[in-house]
């Protein structure tokens, strides 16, 4: 009975019903009894907070505008980061396929500096053989 005092005021508040037999039915861990009060709260909470303004995917539209402009920012300028680390182009003209390769992007900019310093450390491998020959003559 003091659990419930310490969440009746809560309780009351959202305007969930719950009378006696309901909490007699908790205590003494009837099958649903439980199940019947969350949903119950649920729904209350539900109706104060306001779906209004919840998609689908039950997340907040303001979120989700939030990410798509991201995304959408991220398609804009895309083309500039291609040009700054020197990897070809966007490919791929639908959105869904340019945020796979936007996430896709440090992978590639990682494998042109990883190709980049593999050619540079050649040609100092050559240099540095050819200078050894050299001194051996």
């Amino acid at each position: 009975m003091h659990n419930f005092y310490q969440v009746e005021d809560a309780l009351r508040y959202l305007k969930v019903t719950f009378d006696a037999k309901l909490i007699h039915q908790i205590m003494h861990e009837e099958r649903g009894a439980s199940l019947r009060l969350l949903y119950q709260l649920k729904l209350a909470l539900d109706k104060h907070h306001g779906r209004g303004d919840l998609t689908v995917t039950n997340l907040r539209k303001k979120a989700v505008d939030t990410k798509v402009k991201n995304v959408q920012d991220l398609a804009r300028s895309l083309p500039n980061i291609h040009k700054q680390y020197g990897v070809e182009g966007p490919s791929f003209k639908s959105k869904h396929l340019q945020r796979i390769e936007a996430k896709l992007l440090k992978y590639e900019v990682a494998r042109v500096n990883l190709e980049k310093k593999a050619h540079d450390d050649d040609l100092a491998e050559k240099n540095m053989l050819r200078s050894i020959q050299q001194a051996k003559r």
